[in-house]
């Protein structure tokens, strides 16, 4: 919404408290004779109503909270004609001597702004380019002034700066209204950006990348090459495509974080073997996303990338993988099984978090940590039960891992002489828990007066929560305490 006007013939009387709030695009306001009330905060974050034009008996006022904060953020209240001013897409407005651009109202990716307004120089409105994730180049000419605070507010994917003005733009800052906060390269010539068949790209050092896909079609197979070079797939690159299904080649060799990160209608990904990582939150709400195809060459799949992805079922990890980052396949609550390769060594922390319907987990004998909570909520999975504690393994070793408790209330435990991992939250809810015991016959673990240490007592993992004593002396073979190990010990006041 850009402006609002109601005729004097409407008999609009009251406008209700929140009406308009959070309208960050509204500019100008006509209020008819006929409105008599208008309700808390009906206008609150309004930041770019600039113009009022009052018709009513309200004694509204410039810059007051009253009357639902309409006039809070106003340059001026009139009686008048509307004083906003639209070229070419672009809206203006001038106050006092001063040319302000307020925002624009275009679908273009590489943006030009105009060189002056009438003739004269102008400044950039505060919120004006605000949440334009549209745009990715962006052209400041000779005639900018200054840039308010916020005008490109979570424009993230504004790519390249063009920077003709006086103004001291640099990549990365967030001042000039954090016009360079996510630009990859801020310079004063032409731009660098290529449009190839709506694919758009850009080079740099050596590298290329895939910044943008501006086409229509739902199902592409993207580019074998750039300029007969491989290419990497930048973040957020994808974020406004249209499309369903797409299909990697062998010569991309990366995809960025956040590059696929809200593709409300991607279905299908097929990843090329040039691909040997994932970056994280890559995928992230990806709603309808039901398989993804990996290449033969993936070795890491970053934190968050598949997160919240509902009805992804099809998942066959490569055997090439090495690492499952934090919260990778978490909420993925469609997901029924899954195998971990023999060469991942690392899961991460809530990597199969809230996997609801995931009933069948094979595991490689190779992995050496678990993260906290890695598979925390996934209820149907078929827990071996030893001692007051679920575990998973394999089927030479069905108590390899040693997940949680059975429930917080139970006070002792002991861990399963073929135990070789403890997640970092197996006892973090043992709050009942005053004796942790070990089979003699562990190779990683040990028990010191009911407490929890690795085998050569180098590390104290935990503290028997509900010991009822108040002071612990930590042995001198002690050199790491691990995370959480204290946490929730209530009684203790000295160690």
């Amino acid at each position: 919404m850009k402006d609002l006007t109601k005729t004097e013939k409407q008999n609009l009387k009251k406008i209700n408290d929140y009406a308009f709030r959070y309208c960050f695009n509204l500019t100008s306001v006509t209020i008819p004779e006929s409105i008599t009330q208008i309700g808390k905060s009906a206008f609150d974050a309004c930041p770019k109503l600039v113009e009022v034009i009052n018709h009513s008996s309200l004694n509204i006022e410039k810059g007051s909270e009253d009357f639902g904060g309409i006039a809070y953020y106003a340059l001026k209240v009139h009686t008048g004609k509307s004083e906003i001013d639209k070229k070419d897409d672009f809206i203006f407005y001038s106050y006092e001597n001063t040319n302000y651009l307020l925002g624009y109202t275009g679908d273009s990716t590489i943006l030009v702004l105009p060189q002056n307004y009438n003739n004269n120089p102008y400044e950039i409105y505060t919120y004006a380019f605000a949440n334009q994730i549209n745009i990715i180049s962006i052209t400041i000419p000779e005639g900018v002034t200054n840039i308010h605070d916020e005008a490109f507010m979570n424009s993230n994917r504004l790519f390249e700066v063009i920077n003709k003005s006086s103004l001291n733009i640099e990549k990365g800052a967030e001042t000039f209204g954090e016009i360079a906060k996510y630009a990859f390269k801020v310079h004063a010539g032409k731009s660098e950006i290529v449009n190839q068949n709506n694919y758009i790209f850009f080079a740099d050092n050596g590298t290329n990348y895939l910044i943008s896909y501006i086409g229509n079609d739902k199902d592409i197979v993207l580019p074998e090459d750039y300029n007969g070079q491989t290419y990497e797939i930048y973040s957020r690159a994808f974020t406004l495509a249209p499309i369903t299904n797409v299909t990697i080649p062998n010569t991309v060799t990366n995809i960025a974080e956040y590059a696929f990160i809200g593709s409300e209608n991607l279905t299908t990904v097929t990843l090329g073997d040039g691909i040997t990582q994932i970056g994280k939150d890559a995928f992230v709400d990806c709603p309808k996303l039901t398989t993804v195809n990996f290449g033969t060459n993936l070795t890491n799949i970053g934190s968050s990338a598949f997160l919240n992805c509902t009805l992804l079922t099809d998942v066959s990890l490569p055997k090439s993988l090495t690492n499952i980052g934090s919260l990778a396949f978490s909420n993925c609550s469609s997901i029924t099984s899954i195998t971990i390769p023999e060469n991942v060594t690392h899961i991460g922390e809530s990597a199969f978090a809230n996997c609801a319907n995931l009933t069948n987990i094979d595991i490689s004998d190779n992995i050496t940590t678990v993260g906290t909570n890695a598979f925390g909520n996934c209820n149907k999975l078929p827990y071996n039960i030893h001692n007051n504690a679920k575990y998973l393994g394999t089927a030479e070793n069905p108590y390899m891992i040693l997940i949680e408790l059975t429930n917080t209330k139970v006070n002792n435990i002991s861990v399963h002489k073929d135990t070789k991992i403890i997640c970092d939250s197996a006892l973090s809810f043992a709050y009942s828990i005053t004796d942790i015991t070990v089979d003699n016959n562990n190779n990683y673990y040990t028990s010191i007066d009911g407490n929890l240490y690795t085998k050569d007592k180098k590390t104290l993992i935990k503290y028997a929560i509900a010991k009822e004593d108040k002071s612990f002396t930590i042995p001198n073979s002690v050199i790491t305490i691990s995370r959480s190990a204290f946490e929730n010990c209530s009684n203790l006041e000295t160690i």
